[in-house]
């Protein structure tokens, strides 16, 4: 379920991601009814994904080590 909220003149928007984790981000809305439009299409997309309708985002094809460097290679 996706949730909308206002905060100094700016609207949030509430949703679970692919993996299930709460997520909370700014939107560019103009008024609620925008931000709870969006919210719900971002958390239905993030539950399509998380139940398998729909395939995971890709990832970039460099890896990080646990300090977030990149390994070297050559």
């Amino acid at each position: 379920m996706a949730y909308v909220y206002k905060r100094a003149e700016k609207w949030y928007i509430g949703f679970r991601d692919n993996r299930g984790r709460p997520r909370r981000q700014a939107c560019g809305a103009k008024n609620k009814t925008e931000a709870k439009r969006l919210a719900d299409e971002l958390g239905l997309n993030h539950e399509r994904q998380r139940i398998g309708l729909d395939p995971l985002p890709t990832r970039s094809g460099r890896r990080t080590t646990r300090y977030g460097a990149a390994p070297r290679t050559g």
